[in-house]
Formats: structure tokens, sequence, C-alpha cells
């Protein structure tokens, strides 16, 4: 019977309904119903610990990253968060494992550039297998359009 009295707990507390709690994040709902506990958006709290806010603030170019840079991207991920936090001018460049985004929905969302690091047709085991030469790579072609532009 305990195990009825907390899926009832569950569904008619105001956890069910709390943002963040529900698809990936379902499982907050039952620390947040059981104890109390309060959800934090992830991409803030990290931004905060790692000081983000005052490196950006002193940024020429922001370049940020994401697996695939698409509409989620925009809604709350760390992409959206590092575009409200880069000052205005700055040109954020976002390398992603693969890009659905075009070009217009970069612009109208405040992305200067979106690069894939897949050099072609690649499964992910391959793209993970040569990440690190790959966004090296991708890195060094935005930098390089950055200091074409009048960068240091």
């Amino acid at each position: 019977m305990r195990g009825l009295a907390l899926i009832h707990l569950l569904y008619t507390s105001d956890a069910a309904g709390a943002a963040g709690a529900g698809a990936a994040g379902g499982l907050a709902a039952g620390p947040i119903a059981l104890f109390g506990a309060e959800l934090l958006p992830g991409a803030a709290l990290v931004a905060e610990a790692a000081g983000l806010p005052g490196a950006l603030a002193e940024a020429e170019l922001v370049i940020t990253g994401e697996g695939r840079v698409d509409t989620q991207s925009l809604a709350g991920k760390v992409v959206s968060l590092v575009l409200r936090e880069a000052a205005p001018g700055v040109p954020v460049v976002v390398i992603a494992g693969s890009r659905a985004l075009s070009a217009a929905e970069c612009a109208r969302a405040g992305i200067t550039a979106a690069f894939s690091i897949a050099e072609g047709p690649a499964s992910l085991d391959e793209l993970r297998a040569e990440a690190p030469r790959l966004l090296g790579e991708a890195a060094a072609h935005a930098c390089a359009l950055a200091f074409a532009r009048g960068g240091r």
C-alpha cells in the first residue's frame, strides 16, 4: 500500500507539472514531491560555477558547442544561455556534431555562424573517435573568419 501512496503523492502534487520535471527530466518529480527539492536549470548553474558571465563580458569572440544545433538549442540549452549573456555585437559561433538550423535561422537567433564537425558522411562512432581533431579544425575555421573581420 505504501507504493500506491507514493504514486498518488507524485501525481497529485505540484511536482508532476513542475517545469523541467517531464520527459527526460521526469526523474526530478520524485525528489520534488517527496523532499521539496528545487529544480535548477543545469546550463545556468554550470555557467555560474565556471565563471562564464565574467568571461563573456570580456570576450571579443564566443565559441560554444552543442551535440546538434537545432531549435531546441535556442530554448533553454547552453547555446541559448550563451546568446543571452554574450555582449551585444560580439560574434557567437556554434560548433556542433550536426547542424539543423539554416543560416537565416541562426542569424535570427543571434548566432553569427554554426559549423558541423563532420567533414563528410560519418557515423557517430567515427565522429567521436576523431572529435578532438575535428573540433580543433572547426574552431580554427571559426577563428580564421573572426580574425579576417578585424579581430585580434
